[in-house]
């Protein structure tokens, strides 16, 4: 074969090659618009809920990119959620996926129609996202940990713990819906219990940092041992909460001051 022929011949397998590979890449396309896809919302940082869902939907038999599609959605900030819940709805998304109450609610204000499905949320009905645990009704639904009941318990067994609790304080949340329902109940269970609660909102890493300034001169880490009821020995629970009260007192999640 003459060098003109060989390079004729080359560059008719390149531009046969070129075109294949032009047409498998629309095929793909093609392949890729008519699979079903799943609109996920999320926080930038907080992958391992993504991953989760990714690991989920392959025991399933669902693979991203072979039989499903995600559109991945990561706000930076909570207040950018609602114009990338707009965004996934726009892109036709068959379902959307809100990993709890926070991300539920900038989905539902952008659509009623696509179906909304919740990881776990605090409080569904109590904030009006579905109509009843039995029949959700509407386009929502998922598991829900019952905050409003969990929160008063966990109050309660706090209270237990450390008996002569008087003063506590309960960080919580502003931009999650299912809080404030949540506080009431604590507040009721507070009463109940007789101590008195300090209410912290904390949204930001800001606001944690902000704690221990405005409210470190009115807690005090708890003195002395403690030891758990009886009921509570032998279910894997340490004899004593010593760990728990340094917790406490490190993070401010819930701290106690001792009557001298």
């Amino acid at each position: 074969m003459s060098d003109m022929r060989r390079r004729e011949f080359t560059a008719l397998v390149g531009g046969v090659s070129l075109l294949l590979a032009v047409k498998v890449r629309r095929a793909r396309a093609q392949q890729s618009i008519n699979l079903p896809r799943i609109g996920f919302l999320g926080l930038a940082g907080e992958f391992g809920g993504g991953e989760a869902l990714r690991v989920g939907l392959r025991d399933l038999g669902h693979v991203e990119g072979a039989n499903v599609v995600i559109e991945w959605r990561w706000a930076e900030k909570i207040d950018q959620l609602p114009e990338l819940a707009a965004e996934l709805v726009r892109r036709k998304v068959n379902v959307i996926f809100a990993p709890s109450s926070t991300f539920v609610e900038a989905a539902r204000r952008v659509t009623t129609t696509i179906p909304i499905v919740f990881a776990v949320h605090a409080d569904p009905v109590g904030i009006g996202h579905v109509a009843s645990l039995a029949r959700p009704g509407g386009n929502i639904t998922g598991l829900t940990m019952l905050l409003t009941d969990l929160a008063p318990k966990g109050l309660e067994i706090l209270k237990e713990a450390v008996p002569r609790a008087r003063r506590i304080g309960v960080l919580w949340n502003p931009t999650t819906p299912s809080h404030p329902p949540a506080l009431k109940a604590v507040e009721t269970g507070g009463e109940k219990l007789g101590v008195q609660l300090f209410m912290v909102p904390t949204a930001t890493v800001e606001d944690f940092d902000g704690v221990r300034g405005t409210y470190g001169a009115s807690f005090q880490p708890p003195q002395g041992r403690s030891r758990l009821p009886k009921e509570w020995r032998g279910l894997g629970i340490s004899d004593t909460i010593e760990e728990a009260k340094a917790l406490c007192a490190r993070h401010f999640a819930a701290t106690a001051h001792h009557e001298k």
